[in-house]
């Protein structure tokens, strides 16, 4: 089993991998592209309001900046 290197607050909320690729999934084998912008923004609401819900804190607060490097 690898180590995970989290950085700040990558811990802090979690989900489930699977759900994410269930949906990207769903979301890029929409035909139409006005659709799929539409639910891939749908989406990223989505993913924000389960972020504030987990921490208390919005996603782009400037206390957690969003580094993508180490966060696995």
């Amino acid at each position: 089993m690898a180590f995970k290197d989290y950085t700040t607050g990558w811990q802090d909320s979690e989900v489930a991998t699977k759900y994410v690729y269930s949906r990207l999934h769903e979301i890029l084998n929409t035909e139409d592209d006005d659709n799929m912008i539409q639910k891939l923004s749908l989406f990223y609401s989505e993913i924000a309001r389960t972020y504030l819900a987990d921490t208390g804190e919005k996603i782009g607060s400037p206390t957690r900046p969003a580094e993508l490097h180490s966060i696995l």
